[in-house]
């Protein structure tokens, strides 16, 4: 907990890398007739904090706004005036809120990284099916370190950046809170989701105990009147998670083969260091002509050496790292399909309790004796047909945004992969480009100096 008699200390101004921020297009509230500037989330001015024994590393979260789109939407004050002016019957005109306006929270709030995990957790407990995008991985060691402390920022504000235009994810409470609430009401929210987890885990373990768990068999049927009914939606899913597994394992031999690629790559470049060293020595030990010639293959590989270097560099950035993020991806989308599989268990679940409770009804209806039996099940049958309804609803709110988001992923990822080709091969051609320059210019320095040594020769000989 962020108790003020922490120690707080304050890092190094240390430079965070450049990290592409997306705008909140599209965000609720958007005043018709003006164009509402877009926003984005900053992670910014990392501080280590001693809390005890422990020590943590914590980010200031801001959301800012495009400052010259904002000055745009500051040229139209009027038109904002009008809309807000009293209708004949008394009311405002009021927009729908904007969770994420600059103006409505002040300035940044703290998190730490094990809030960031809590708002993956909720992402998936309120906005089940989605895809939600990866969050970059614990780290034990060296975590305090100032370079991975600014590689982190960047990372963890990627990651809001996605989730802040992510179209199932960007209204979530869970993110209004993570991004809006102080430290007070944040613990309190965190507390309350945590007791709300425990008592879903408790619910869930006692059905796993419950003898009507035993009502299904292993053919995907129920007794008693409870089918498991497939669905063409059923089929839809079960043939998306076939693919996903398979997209997953090419994409796996991808990484792989383009993570050789990029060692090789680091021991080229060491290797032309190496030759480069080689042969400038060799050169200051010959005479001027062959001494020359020798010097220059040797400020050559130096050359290569440093655009090989480069190269590796670029092919790690723009196509390793975007294979093993887009890895993560996958492995979350089908955490998506695994998540809407889960909501339909659990309605057939509550199915099986509605019947239970149904049966006992019927058993001990209208005999003596039995009457507390009966209103014991009375009671629970009730409650049990509306927890039913409750996870028919999500089971098919969870279905439905599943399907939108597997429409969403395909689309992007034929986009996305496109562009990683697509920069690959212009990466290579622009190596090999500079590879030809720089041999080609060689070939003909080292073709004037032959030159020229002839016409000392024949000078000489005449």
């Amino acid at each position: 907990m962020m108790s003020t008699t922490s120690s707080i200390t304050t890092l190094q101004s240390h430079p965070i890398p450049s990290t592409p921020t997306a705008a909140a297009t599209g965000a609720a509230g958007a005043v018709p007739g003006i164009t509402t500037p877009p926003l984005y989330v900053t992670v910014s001015d990392p501080i280590h904090i001693q809390d005890g024994m422990g020590k943590y590393t914590a980010y200031h979260i801001s959301v800012v706004a495009d400052p010259q789109q904002q000055q745009q939407q500051q040229q139209a004050p009027e038109m904002m005036m009008m809309m807000q002016e009293p209708t004949a019957a008394g009311n405002h005109n009021h927009s729908p809120m904007n969770y994420f306006s600059s103006s409505s929270g002040g300035g940044a709030v703290l998190r730490r990284y094990s809030d960031f995990v809590w708002l993956l957790e909720r992402f998936r407990a309120e906005r089940g099916g989605a895809i939600v995008p990866p969050l970059p991985e614990k780290q034990s060691v060296n975590r305090f370190n100032a370079m991975f402390v600014a590689q982190r920022a960047a990372q963890l504000q990627v990651f809001l950046n996605d989730v802040y235009v992510h179209p199932e994810l960007y209204d979530s409470e869970c993110l209004q809170t993570f991004l809006r609430a102080d430290e007070g009401s944040f613990m309190l929210a965190k507390k309350q989701s945590e007791l709300s987890g425990e008592s879903k885990a408790s619910a869930l373990l006692a059905s796993a105990s419950n003898p009507i768990s035993k009502w299904f068999n292993g053919n995907g049927a129920a007794a008693n009147g409870v089918p498991r009914q497939q669905t063409q939606d059923d089929l839809i899913m079960a043939q998306v998670a076939a693919d996903l597994k398979e997209w997953e394992l090419q994409i796996k031999s991808v990484l792989t083969h383009s993570q050789k690629l990029v060692k090789k790559s680091k021991e080229v470049a060491n290797g032309y260091f190496e030759m480069g060293l080689a042969f400038t020595s060799l050169g200051q030990s010959e005479s001027d002509v062959l001494g020359r010639a020798l010097t220059r293959v040797g400020q050559s590989s130096d050359k290569v050496s440093i655009i090989t270097a480069e190269h590796s560099e670029k092919e790690f950035a723009n196509y390793e790292a975007p294979l093993s993020h887009y890895l993560k991806v996958i492995s979350s989308a089908r955490d998506a399909v695994k998540c809407r599989n889960e909501a339909k268990e659990s309605y057939y679940s509550k199915m099986a309790q509605v019947q239970q409770h149904q049966l006992g009804m019927e058993k001990n209806r209208n005999r003596p004796g039995r009457e507390e039996k009966y209103y014991h099940h009375s009671n629970v049958f009730q409650k049990s047909q509306q927890e039913s309804e409750i996870a028919l609803n999500n089971c098919n709110a969870v279905n439905q945004r599943v399907l939108r988001e597997m429409d969403r992923f395909k689309r992007e990822t034929e986009v996305k992969m496109k562009k990683i080709i697509r920069e690959y091969v212009a990466l290579q051609v622009d190596y090999y480009s500079k590879m030809e320059n720089i041999w080609g210019m060689l070939v003909t320095s080292l073709e004037e100096e032959t030159a020229k040594d002839v016409e000392v020769i024949t000078v000489a000989q005449n």
